[in-house]
């Protein structure tokens, strides 16, 4: 099997299992927890006027909760169907909809200008992405207004 051949399969387990996480009723889990993405928060120094990207936000957890703290607005991708149908309705349901928006994207390809976001964040994300990561955080960089933050909690070997 070539190398291509392979990258495919890797990516197809990766996103079976994702999807399976999407259909669970709890938000997905990284390092630290809550508590974790309360310091990453403090950290990138989120107010209410700025326009916050949440990179693989998964059922939209992050996203809606930053919302209702901080009263910014949060626009938040992620490759998976399964975890963005959720994150819909977790906003709908928390009347967030005018304030979060979610997209299914690849981070290699981002559908927004350059210099759209006042603040990036990403939290156990690169650990499970297939593909370059430079090349990932490039593309996030670029959608990142200048003088902008980039931050994210990860977990590397």
């Amino acid at each position: 099997m070539s190398r291509e051949g392979e990258m495919s399969n890797e990516v197809l387990v990766r996103r079976d299992y994702y999807d399976i996480q999407g259909r669970w009723d709890t938000p997905i889990l990284h390092m630290g927890g809550l508590a974790a993405t309360g310091k990453l928060l403090e950290m990138v120094q989120v107010d209410g006027n700025m326009i916050l990207f949440d990179v693989g936000c998964g059922t939209g957890f992050t996203a809606c909760s930053i919302t209702k703290k901080y009263g910014c607005r949060v626009v938040g991708i992620d490759y998976s169907e399964e975890m963005i149908a959720k994150a819909k309705r977790r906003a709908l349901r928390q009347k967030l909809e005018d304030k979060v928006e979610f997209y299914v994207a690849s981070v290699f390809a981002l559908p927004f200008d350059d210099c759209t976001f006042d603040v990036a964040i990403f939290e156990s994300f690169l650990n499970v992405l297939v593909g370059d990561k430079r090349e990932a955080l490039e593309e996030i960089a670029r959608v990142v207004k200048r003088g902008g933050r980039v931050g994210g909690n990860e977990v590397f070997r």
